[in-house]
């Protein structure tokens, strides 16, 4: 019996080691290596957000449905400036979780020394996770995804008369 308890609070106390929380500093620097490291994220996720505004654009226009242009642009506008917190927060988190302070600070020095740089430049011991955040952020991304579009067409059927 004592082995058995003993066993629960080893592993209870290294469940906590694995879902700690990154500290803020970690945060901080998972942050800016990630706007540094994925320069064209955002830039996607903007054309992601255009693309979807003239997808519907097209298809409402072709059933010969009106389509209120302006709103559209507003609301493409609006949902691309409001998705960017989301992405980068999640960027954040991925790289936190992801890669130890002192790998983030060694990602740092490495794009501040290398500007421009892919992530394919990097040296092998830092490389070896680029797997991993690929992976993650297409997770992202695919968790953001559904609430983009709910966001977008809920703001502009708010504004105008849309069709399904």
């Amino acid at each position: 019996m004592r082995a058995f308890i003993l066993s629960l609070a080893v592993a209870a106390a290294a469940v906590p080691a694995l879902a700690q929380t990154p500290s803020r500093e970690t945060l901080a620097l998972a942050n800016r290596v990630a706007r540094v490291a994925q320069p064209r994220l955002e830039q996607n996720l903007v054309n992601l957000v255009e693309s979807l505004a003239k997808e519907y654009q097209d298809t409402t226009l072709r059933a010969g449905q009106p389509v209120d242009s302006k709103a559209l642009e507003v609301v493409t506008k609006s949902e691309s400036d409001a998705i960017k917190p989301l992405l980068w927060a999640g960027m954040e988190r991925v790289y936190a979780e992801t890669y130890t302070l002192d790998e983030l600070k060694a990602l740092s020095d490495f794009y501040r020394d290398n500007p421009g740089v892919e992530p394919a430049g990097l040296p092998a011991s830092l490389a070896a996770k680029n797997s991993d955040i690929a992976a993650r952020e297409q997770a992202l991304v695919a968790q953001i995804g559904p609430r983009l579009i709910q966001d977008f067409f809920g703001d502009y059927c708010s504004r105008a008369p849309c069709t399904n």
